[in-house]
């Protein structure tokens, strides 16, 4: 967890120290995502994740848009997409798009998680990753 604060504060740089702070320890001791998760990504793309969930909510908010999370990151041998349940079926229509795009010859997996807790504190919207 430090080192994911650390590469956040460090490489992005966007939003304050205590909000970074503060994220970062609901998206590990609160959100309830899966230990399957922490052992799937590295620290790295995990304060990626974070810093885009933070910048995401921000949207959210300025957007008057309650729990309306939705984020894409596709790479061409990869991607990685986070929304709640009102954005989910665009999120999947995406998801299929990224595997209908990938070459039949290519190998492919698609893992889904959700969170226990909720994107904000006293919310009612789960994360999902897909």
């Amino acid at each position: 967890m430090d080192t994911v604060f650390q590469l956040i504060v460090k490489e992005e740089g966007l939003f304050s120290f205590s909000l970074i702070a503060n994220e970062v320890d609901y998206y590990y001791n609160n959100l309830g995502l899966p230990n399957a998760y922490f052992d799937l990504f590295t620290p790295s793309e995990i304060a990626k994740h974070i810093h885009t969930f933070i910048a995401s909510k921000k949207v959210a908010e300025i957007g008057a848009m309650g729990e309306h999370i939705k984020l894409s990151i596709e790479k061409k041998d990869s991607a990685f997409y986070l929304c709640t349940e009102p954005t989910y079926s665009e999120v999947r229509a995406e998801v299929r798009n990224h595997i209908n795009d990938t070459p039949t010859e290519d190998s492919l997996g698609v893992s889904y998680m959700r969170s226990n807790g909720t994107i904000f504190h006293g919310g009612t919207q789960k994360l999902k990753l897909i």
